[in-house]
């Protein structure tokens, strides 16, 4: 039986598997690239219905621990605790530091990533460019 784990059998070598690393808050820098591990989120427990409130008293809030997406980041400036973001779209993202997680993105993993967004982008915009002249020569032919 073939097991899809299998080493023996995988392209891929262990020396050209990199890792994300946790990184502390200290050790951020401007210029790096970084993803959320994880966002946690702290939620009244006041308004739930059915809840213990012997065990969940109302007055103290509970902290949900969410992951998210993998987005790839760019640190632009730090004022802790915030940390100010761009992503590949150029959008900004101000994070705070005491809810999130953060990991160094190794260069080697970056460029991969970039070079397959970009090429994902060129084949959206070739389809959009097809589409489109297909409905022009349709039109064409109606009139």
């Amino acid at each position: 039986m073939h097991c899809p784990f299998d080493m023996t059998s995988s392209q891929t070598t262990l020396s050209s598997i990199s890792a994300c690393r946790s990184v502390h808050l200290e050790d951020l820098r401007a210029g790096e690239y970084v993803t959320v591990l994880q966002r946690s989120y702290q939620v009244g427990t006041f308004a739930w219905c059915g809840l213990d409130t012997h065990q969940y008293p109302p007055e103290t809030p509970l902290d949900i621990a969410c992951r998210d997406e993998f987005s790839l980041l760019l640190i632009k400036d730090i004022c802790l605790p915030f940390v100010l973001c761009t992503d590949l779209d150029k959008q900004v993202h101000a994070l705070d530091t005491r809810s999130t997680k953060f990991a160094r993105v190794p260069q080697s993993f970056v460029d991969s990533f970039r070079k397959a967004v970009k090429s994902e982008k060129r084949k959206a915009l070739n389809r959009d460019k097809k589409k489109k002249s297909k409905r022009k020569s349709k039109s064409k032919k109606r009139k």
